[in-house]
């Protein structure tokens, strides 16, 4: 058994300066430590723990304090009183191989604590009023958006990885179980609300190399979220997916690669509106000219047509239900040329 330690702090002094349309320097000193412990347990196991100091500075835009009304009924303005946000990060990590069955599985607790996070803070104006700092009159109806710190943010994750030979059908099984907790932070007409998020999933995958002409990769995510705000709006959500891949050489010239792809969604907030998509992409092509160098080839998206996204979110004070309609089918012609030698 043994152990090593390491410490490596990092200074750094960032200096900007926007000069238009007005000079705005803006100075932040950074002092990020990062502590990390290993125990190696034999030749094949490993503990291990870390912490990292993470810093962001906010964007000079963000800085600014002046009014974006270009879009009246969706202001924005800056916060010259933005501070620059830190992220500790803490981790735990255990891992060990078995040799003679050649698995491997892995054990993580990962937590971030936020301090000075940048946070959404939104106004909304129901009449014409008058903003003083930046004379202007809003409108009815307009939204105001800006940045300000909040603390009381934090995420963490607890994590389990397990991989396998499946020798008997020449594959690789893979499996991962996640369970994570979170507190986000908005503001909205003044008010600070947090949401807290528990969304725990499943993943399995397969990775088959029947031989050196076809190749097979399956992977499934099984996902459920629970979102609760401080209005006490609640939100349970499950989502499933489906990734198959084939890749295909039947002659040294032609090859085939398909994948298929099933999305389940369905959100307590919108019952009637589930995602339910079915996606297949497929390509064939051949290599032409000596030594294979180049490819001519054919793919064809959303082969079914059966592709609609809905995504469904909370914040403290409202809950969102977004539709996205992506490209229906479509198809493209490929060619290219390797002009490398391939060695």
């Amino acid at each position: 058994m043994r152990y090593t330690f390491d410490f490596s702090p990092d200074w750094s002094v960032n200096h900007r300066d926007e000069r238009f349309p007005s000079s705005q320097p803006d100075n932040r000193r950074f002092f990020l430590p990062a502590l990390s412990a290993h125990l190696h347990l034999g030749k094949t196991s490993n503990f291990s723990l870390n912490y990292n100091l993470h810093s962001s500075a906010p964007q000079l835009t963000d800085l600014r304090d002046r009014l974006d009304t270009r879009s009246p009924l969706n202001l924005k303005a800056g916060n010259p009183a933005l501070k620059q946000s830190y992220t500790h990060n803490f981790m735990i990590w255990y891992y060990s191989m078995n040799v003679e069955t050649q698995s491997t599985y892995s054990v993580s607790l990962e937590a971030d604590l936020y301090r000075n996070e940048s946070t959404i803070r939104q106004t909304y104006y129901t009449d014409s009023v008058y903003l003083p700092q930046y004379r202007y009159w809003v409108q009815p109806g307009a939204t105001l958006t800006d940045q300000t710190n909040v603390n009381g943010a934090y995420s963490l994750r607890l994590k389990a990885d397990y991989s396998a030979p499946a020798n008997f059908m020449k594959s690789k099984f893979t499996s991962s179980l996640e369970i994570g907790h979170g507190r986000t932070p908005d503001i909205i007409n003044g008010r600070l609300g947090f949401v807290r998020d528990f969304t725990p999933q499943l993943t399995l995958g397969l990775a088959s190399n029947f031989s050196s002409k076809i190749e097979v990769n399956l992977r499934t995510l099984t996902g459920y979220r629970l979102s609760k705000s401080t209005e006490n709006d609640t939100d349970h959500a499950i989502r499933e997916t489906l990734d198959v891949g084939l890749r295909c050489n039947p002659t040294p010239k032609i090859f085939i690669n398909s994948t298929y792809q099933f999305h389940f969604y369905r959100s307590s907030l919108q019952p009637s509106a589930l995602t339910h998509n079915h996606i297949w992409n497929a390509t064939v092509g051949c290599r032409v000219f000596r030594k294979n160098t180049g490819n001519i080839s054919v793919t064809v998206y959303d082969i079914l047509n059966r592709n609609r996204d809905l995504t469904t979110g909370m914040t403290s004070s409202y809950v969102s239900r977004t539709w996205q309609q992506l490209f229906s089918r479509f198809f493209t012609v490929n060619v290219s040329l390797r002009l490398n030698r391939k060695k």
